[in-house]
């Protein structure tokens, strides 16, 4: 079993890298799935990843945390609604202004 020395939100890129760098037999079977899962479903590179999670910090929302920053680049939401999707569990949400900013940003990083 596995210590867990600390814990924070990571985007499935950062997932994927993380993993990627122990050998694949060396990994847990829900190590094994989680890698399955990121290499599947990262929309962005490692490097777009953190790119973007910078940009979006760089707005200085204090009604944006760590969590739904790592949910907003792990999905690259295209609309107010899939925005509001991230924000629905959380009592203090961003201003409309704020939420059509974070979507003009991650608008840069969607693939078509």
């Amino acid at each position: 079993m596995m210590e867990i020395i600390n814990e924070k939100p990571v985007c499935l890129a950062e997932v994927k890298e993380i993993l990627n760098k122990n050998d694949v037999n060396s990994l847990s079977f829900e190590q094994k799935n989680a890698l399955d899962h990121a290499s599947t479903c990262a929309k962005l590179s490692l490097k777009e990843a953190k790119e973007l999670e910078e940009k979006i910090k760089s707005l200085n929302l204090r009604t944006v945390k760590d969590e739904q920053i790592v949910q907003i680049i792990d999905i690259l939401p295209r609309t107010i609604e899939d925005i509001n999707i991230i924000f629905k569990n959380v009592s203090i949400k961003p201003s409309e202004m704020d939420i059509k900013e974070i979507l003009k940003i991650v608008g840069d990083y969607v693939k078509e």
